[in-house]
């Protein structure tokens, strides 16, 4: 899954020993840990107080490797998360459009989405189908609850894959607006508006199994929209 650069400015403290050189040079950059990246785009100013500790600011770009997905404290909910490079509009599109849908939802040696029909409008069906890698048919249908494009889409959701007693769940799609600098040079905006997509399915009750396998399910949904949305060959005619 391809990292995604979202701007970000903070101030940040560590304690150096006598052995430490700063280099102020333009490219410099600073790892952290195995999760992200800081690159600083320009040289910054390194300030040293009486206790050694280097204080500096910087606009900076924050490489954010996949999604994420946390479950909440009570176990009813997953909440996902992903940034990406195309603006809320064309987030929107790609999740409500039953054309584009099955081109982007799944992977062959997974299960693939295959055929999507979708009344955006609240109280409208949508149901989409498709197919495993174990050559299984499953579906998962629901109802629109709340549609305000290009920022909010909720619906219910229960699928076939649960079995007969399958639960109803509730999902909410949330897009929110980045203003952004320097996004992906391959995607569709090098600058402009970026989208933090934040996903929240509730409805578990304390089913933690269940709860962590879709928590499982949309890090790789949000990973296959991003990939999907980012390319500029997917773009819609108009």
């Amino acid at each position: 899954m391809g990292r995604t650069l979202l701007p970000v400015a903070f101030d940040f403290d560590f304690e150096v020993d006598s052995d430490f050189d700063v280099d102020s040079d333009s490219d410099s950059d600073s790892d952290f840990d195995s999760d992200f990246e800081v690159d600083f785009d320009s040289d910054f100013e390194v300030d040293f107080d009486s206790n050694c500790t280097i204080k500096f600011r910087e606009f900076a770009s924050l490489e954010i490797d996949m999604a994420t997905a946390t479950i909440t404290p009570d176990q009813n909910a997953v909440i996902a998360e992903i940034f990406i490079a195309a603006p809320p509009a064309r987030v929107f599109q790609a999740i409500s459009d039953p054309a584009q849908l099955p081109k982007w939802w799944g992977q062959s040696d997974l299960y693939q989405v295959t055929k999507s029909t979708m009344d955006v409008r609240p109280g409208g069906k949508w149901r989409s189908e498709g197919v495993g890698a174990d050559g299984q048919s499953f579906y998962v249908e629901g109802e629109y609850l709340e549609v305000d494009p290009p920022r909010l889409l909720v619906h219910t959701w229960v699928g076939s894959y649960e079995g007969p007693h399958a639960k109803k769940t509730i999902v909410r799609w949330q897009l929110e607006p980045h203003s952004v600098h320097g996004l992906h040079p391959s995607g569709p905006k090098k600058s402009g508006t970026g989208t933090l997509v934040r996903v929240r399915q509730e409805g578990f009750a304390g089913n933690l199994e269940s709860a962590t396998s879709h928590g499982d399910g949309w890090k790789r949904v949000l990973g296959w929209l991003e990939a999907f949305v980012e390319n500029p060959s997917n773009q819609p005619t108009t």
